[in-house]
């Protein structure tokens, strides 16, 4: 897996961030290269409004908060090679802030702590980032398994990890099912296929109920969904599977 080149001292490759000195190579514009020629057309568009984005404004790409402008002519070609370029930073942002949040702990202790809120995600989920991150190095990782499956085994051995991202990449798992994967191994067990998907749909519905019992204000609705989420808990329980 090849780093992008650019300015700075990182560099960014599929599933992770690494740090690699002043001087060094590091991502451009993701997944565009540097020698993309464009030819800019006459008369300036009405910029949009919100902060420029450096790491995604390259050429005629004009990236703000608010979204993206294309300034002057471009062709197919380049307008695919951008598009694939963002499909990319979509896949690897959680890896690089995981990265990033362990290199900046190195290096400037608990000094680092300081800069984190400037991400926009909440203390949780930069906490996750880095935990899974730790847990799980670049020799561990699969590209072509998301983040969200990989944090479901991050808190097993390296080897249920290896065994199960091995299985995610084959099977081309969702985090649901790594997750019902992940609860059977830990209970020892090889499920079948059609057990596996049980164990998928409960903790769908277990998912639902949560998402319900957080949004309704109904007092007799909320004992109503405690009560089917006990009863699935319960089912749960006795299949093996917890309802976290």
């Amino acid at each position: 897996m090849r780093a992008r080149r650019g300015r700075g001292a990182v560099a960014t490759v599929m599933g992770g961030l690494r740090a690699v000195g002043k001087g060094g190579g590091v991502m451009g514009v993701v997944g565009v290269r540097e020698s993309m020629a464009v030819t800019r057309a006459e008369g300036a568009r009405t910029p949009l409004p919100g902060k420029v984005v450096p790491v995604l404004t390259f050429g005629a790409f004009q990236a703000t908060t608010y979204g993206l402008q294309v300034v002057g002519e471009v062709t197919l070609a380049e307008c695919a090679q951008y598009l694939a370029g963002l499909t990319m930073l979509e896949r690897t942002v959680h890896w690089c802030i995981g990265d990033l949040l362990l290199e900046m702990e190195a290096r400037f202790g608990e000094e680092y702590a300081q800069v984190v809120e400037v991400t926009g995600y909440s203390e949780k989920t930069l906490r996750n980032d880095a935990w899974v991150c730790r847990r799980i190095p670049p020799s561990r990782r699969r590209e072509g398994v998301s983040f969200a499956v990989h944090a479901e085994v991050a808190g097993m051995e390296p080897r249920h990890q290896q065994a199960l991202l091995q299985r995610a990449e084959d099977e081309d798992f969702t985090r649901v099912q790594m997750k019902a994967a992940r609860q059977a191994a830990q209970s020892a067990e090889e499920p079948n296929a059609e057990r596996l998907e049980m164990r998928v749909l409960l903790i769908e519905l277990l998912d639902r109920l949560e998402v319900l019992m957080q949004k309704t204000q109904n007092e007799a609705a909320r004992r109503l969904l405690r009560m089917a989420r006990s009863l699935l808990e319960d089912y749960a329980g006795r299949m093996g599977t917890d309802g976290d």
